[in-house]
Order: structure tokens, then C-alpha cells, then sequence
């Protein structure tokens, strides 16, 4: 994952966008963040950037209940 590059964004980019592929359409954060070994906080940010600039779409909001964040 790691290479050496001027363009570090393209990087993050490309291997965020690799690891959507193969999927049946929806991905959790959970599972983003495990294959890129980044926290799931940053899963999200990345997921955002993306959607605002078309690249992916945010299909699916679930809201937690109580108890869930311990999960």
C-alpha cells in the first residue's frame, strides 16, 4: 500500500477505490477501514470527500441504538 510518490492523496484514493471493487455494491466503514488498516473515523472522512466529489455513493444510513457503541 505503501509507495513512494509526490501525490500522496492519489494513493490514499486509488487504494480506497481498489478495495470497493469485488463488492456487491455496499461496503461498511468497519470493513474499509480493516482493509486499508486505517481507523474507522477515517474510513468515514474518506467516504465523504469522495461522495461530495462523485467518486462514491453513500447509499445506506443506519441509525445506532442504544448499546451499539460499545460494539
Amino acid at each position: 500500500m505503501s509507495r513512494p510518490t509526490d501525490d500522496w492523496w492519489a494513493d490514499i484514493e486509488r487504494d480506497f477505490l481498489e478495495s470497493l471493487e469485488g463488492d456487491s455494491g455496499t461496503t461498511s466503514l468497519q470493513t474499509i477501514a480493516r482493509r486499508l488498516h486505517i481507523s474507522e473515523d477515517a474510513a468515514g472522512s474518506l467516504v465523504a470527500i469522495l461522495a461530495r466529489e462523485g467518486k462514491v455513493r453513500i447509499s445506506v444510513v443506519e441509525r445506532r441504538h442504544r448499546g451499539d457503541e460499545a460494539a
